[in-house]
This record gives C-alpha cells, sequence and structure tokens, in this order.
C-alpha cells in the first residue's frame, strides 16, 4: 500500500494529526521534494526519509517525470507499505500518475494549497466564487470566466511559459497575486516570471475578468455571447432563425473566407473564418434548443472521423496508408456499389466542383479515357450545338467534358473560372478608358470598333 500524505503549504502547524501519525509510524517516507518547510520539523523529530528531486534533473518532459516517479513509486511498494509526501496530493500530478497505475493507494486529507494561498490573498484584491486550480505543470486552457489558482510555480523558466499561457487569454497588465511563504505581492501578469526565488511552494492568483472588459475570447466565450443572443431578453432575429434560414450564410462566409485566402491577407482572414465559426456555433445552439445535437456532438463526430481515416497515425502497426482515404468512406458509409459512392456527392457544391469531384470518384474505378478522346467529344459536342434540338441538355455535356478536361489538368473549373471573370472585368475596365479618352461610350460603340478597343486592351492595338 502506498499512503499519500499531504504535508500542506509548509509550517508543520497545519499537518493534521492523522498526517503526523503516519509520519511518525516508522514506515519508508519518500519525500517529492525535500524543498518544503517540514523537512525541518521531520529533521527535528528523527524522521528519517528520501526524496524524489533527482527527478527533476533526470527529465526535461513534466509527463514522462511523473510517469517515472510513480513507477519508482510501485516497485518500493512491492515488498511493504511506504508513505509519499506531497504538498497537495489534489493537485499533484505524479500522484495521478500513480492512481493510473495502481489501485493500492490511500490518500490522506489535509489543508490544500488552494485553501491556504487564497487565505493569503491581499486584502482588497477581488475575490471570485469560482476557483479554478491547476500545477502548473498540467495547466489547463486559460479561461478568464473563474479566478484560477496556479501552484507549483517551481522555477523561473516555469513561471515563463505559464505566463505566455496566461497572456493568450489574458490582459499584459492584469494585476495578478504571485504567492510565496514570505509575502503575497500584487504585480503585472507580464512580469511574473521576473522574480528571483520560486519553488515548489510558489503560487500565483489570477482574478477573473467580467465578460464585457475582455479583450481576448474563446470559442467557450462564442458558445456563451451565441446563449446570450438566443435568449429571451438577446436578440429577436437570432432567435427565430432555424438550420434552413441560415443555409445561405454560411455558404456566403465560406466564400468569403477563401476569398480572403484568395487575397493572401491573415488578418482578414482570421476574421472570415471567426464568421464561418460563429455559423457553426449558431447551429449548434439551435440544434441543442430543438434536442438534435450539440457542440459536443459536431465536435466527436468530427474527430471520431478523423481518428477512423487515419489509421496510419492513430492505430499502431496499421497497413493502410494515407491512400486509403476514399475506400475507408466507403466501408464507413456502406457502399456496395460505384453508383451510391456517386450520389453521396452532394448537390449542394457548386455545379462544376460537383462535376469534378463526380468524374474523380468515377474514374477512380473505372479506366480513364485518354485526354485526346475526351478534346474530340468536347469539338464534336461543340458542333452538334448548331442543330441540337436541345442545346441545354448539349451545353451541360459540354460543360460535364470540360470538368473533365479540368480534373485530367488537375485544375479547379471554380478557380479558373473566376480568373476568367476577372480577366474580363479588367479588359472591360481598359476598354472604357481607352473610349472615355476617345469621349466614346460604349452604348454607342459598333462591333468594329469594340474590335479594335479589345485589341488595344490586350496589346495589339497602340496604347
Amino acid at each position: 500500500m502506498i499512503h499519500v500524505a499531504p504535508l500542506g503549504p509548509g509550517s508543520a502547524d497545519l499537518l493534521t494529526q492523522e498526517t503526523v501519525k503516519l509520519l511518525r509510524s516508522g514506515l519508508p517516507l519518500i519525500l517529492r521534494t525535500e524543498k518544503h518547510g517540514v523537512t525541518a520539523w521531520l529533521t527535528s523529530e528523527q524522521i528519517s526519509f528520501t526524496s524524489l528531486d533527482d527527478f527533476y534533473d533526470r527529465f526535461d518532459d513534466f509527463d514522462e517525470m511523473h510517469h517515472a516517479m510513480a513507477c519508482r513509486l510501485t516497485e518500493l511498494a512491492k515488498d511493504q507499505d511506504i508513505i509519499y509526501a506531497v504538498p497537495d496530493p489534489s493537485t499533484d500530478a505524479s500522484v495521478f500518475s500513480l492512481l493510473n497505475l495502481t489501485e493500492d493507494v490511500h490518500i490522506l486529507s489535509g489543508v490544500s494549497l488552494a485553501g491556504y494561498w487564497l487565505s493569503r490573498l491581499p486584502a482588497g484584491f477581488p475575490r471570485c466564487e469560482s476557483v479554478r486550480t491547476a500545477s502548473a505543470s498540467i495547466l489547463p486552457d486559460p479561461s478568464s470566466d473563474s479566478a484560477l489558482l496556479i501552484t507549483e510555480l517551481s522555477s523561473r523558466e516555469i513561471a515563463g511559459e505559464v505566463k505566455l499561457c496566461l497572456m493568450d487569454i489574458y490582459p499584459d497588465t492584469l494585476s495578478v497575486v504571485l504567492l510565496t511563504e514570505e509575502k503575497a505581492e500584487i504585480l503585472p501578469l507580464y512580469s511574473m516570471d521576473r522574480g528571483e526565488n520560486y519553488d515548489h511552494l510558489t503560487a500565483l492568483y489570477v482574478p477573473a475578468i467580467p465578460f464585457e472588459e475582455r479583450t481576448r475570447f474563446q470559442v467557450e466565450d462564442l458558445k456563451k455571447i451565441m446563449g446570450i443572443l438566443r435568449s429571451p431578453d438577446g436578440c429577436p432575429w437570432d432567435r427565430v432563425q432555424t438550420h434552413r434560414s441560415l443555409r445561405k450564410y454560411i455558404i456566403e462566409e465560406a466564400y468569403e473566407a477563401a476569398g480572403a485566402i484568395d487575397e493572401d491577407d491573415t488578418d482578414h482572414l482570421a476574421e472570415e473564418l471567426g464568421d464561418v465559426l460563429f455559423q457553426v456555433i449558431f447551429h449548434a445552439s439551435i440544434g441543442e434548443d430543438a434536442g438534435e445535437f450539440s457542440l459536443t456532438d459536431i465536435a466527436t463526430l468530427i474527430c471520431q472521423k478523423m481518428i477512423r481515416r487515419h489509421p496510419h497515425v492513430f492505430l499502431k502497426d496499421s497497413d493502410r496508408g494515407p491512400e486509403s482515404w476514399e475506400d475507408l468512406k466507403k466501408e464507413e458509409k456502406g457502399f456496395t456499389s460505384l453508383s451510391e459512392s456517386l450520389e453521396d456527392v452532394t448537390p449542394a457544391l457548386p455545379a462544376l466542383t460537383r462535376a469534378v469531384k463526380i468524374l474523380s470518384r468515377t474514374y477512380k474505378t473505372l479506366k480513364a479515357r485518354p485526354e485526346e478522346t475526351v478534346y474530340e467529344e468536347l469539338k464534336s459536342l461543340t458542333d452538334d450545338l448548331e442543330t441540337s434540338s436541345d442545346r441545354a441538355e448539349t451545353l451541360g455535356r459540354v460543360l460535364l467534358v470540360i470538368s473533365e478536361l479540368c480534373r485530367i489538368l488537375e485544375l479547379d473549373p471554380e478557380e479558373i473560372l473566376h480568373q476568367a471573370a476577372d480577366a474580363h472585368i479588367r479588359a472591360i475596365k481598359n476598354l472604357e478608358i481607352f473610349a472615355n479618352k476617345d469621349k466614346k461610350s460604349l452604348k454607342t460603340l459598333t462591333e468594329q470598333e469594340i474590335s479594335v478597343y479589345l485589341r488595344m486592351v490586350s496589346g495589339h492595338g497602340r496604347a
């Protein structure tokens, strides 16, 4: 059995009678670290002990270190009961690792670091009903919804890492409290790693920030904003929206994000991706209110899909590589025929994009036609347009063959058509410039004049 004894924040006066009795029992005592105020008392009581301080020098990765500590303790406890003493078992990652290795663990109760440090906060410093406590080595994602107490700032380097993590969500100048055995110091967040004395009992208190005063936000915050907007006291427009009424917006926002990519403007892209994310949150809110699905369901489904579709990454000894994506997809959906796979391509896609996807799936199963054959069919179809009884059908086949050429040439038909449209706009703009110089109106230009101007625009006439 491994008895985990809480040593508390440093003073032997804060040890519980149960812990004192255990420490005096004569069982082998292993301290996580000797750098603790209780070690002097242990020496005065002639209680012998060893420590795991050497692990800090042997490991650069905290997860590996905590696992190694737990393995060492379980090895020592094979033949006899031992005592493992830590400041606070409730926040100690080595204790968590120990619990994952064995059930033969008995944890005593004691004074928590959280309770002690909170009692040490300076008078008048903002308190919060909700306080999350975490070790610096297993820091959770920052959130300014509740106050945060971070323990075990054991070195200046660790304090620096914690600072960078916090500054991703909190203002650099936010007043925080650095807590040591000697004092509780109020200082700006950006300077929390500029002190000289850090040890395993150093802690940091980060207050909560009112929602309206924040300058940085996370996805969870967007969910809360959505909840406010759709509440009875929120926005009337947001409250009445449905999946169907929002359909056009998610398409528009996706296209605007694609436009920002084309502009090579990362700031604009971040803004537009925010609009796309808002649409996802919006649909999740509607789905949750209707009992259909939640944001967690959305995240679960995509995470499961990504794990299934990447066995070469997530499954050891898998013989299926990245090229097996489509086969895995067919297996998941139970497709037994090519037509089922083609019907799975959503009609909501732009027509040219859908055509290329359908053709790509088709010719992964069928033998692809030679490029020359496709050109011949295109010429034949364009010749047939004059005599066709159904020009719409013939033009549809022309577009499909053009889509097939795009697939063969590995070109995106949507993209090249956009580029052609942009080139047309530039040509008309230049035509207007030449016509205006000659004081002519576009509406009155003859066919011959238009031809001349277009040649000038393309660089074949006077500049």
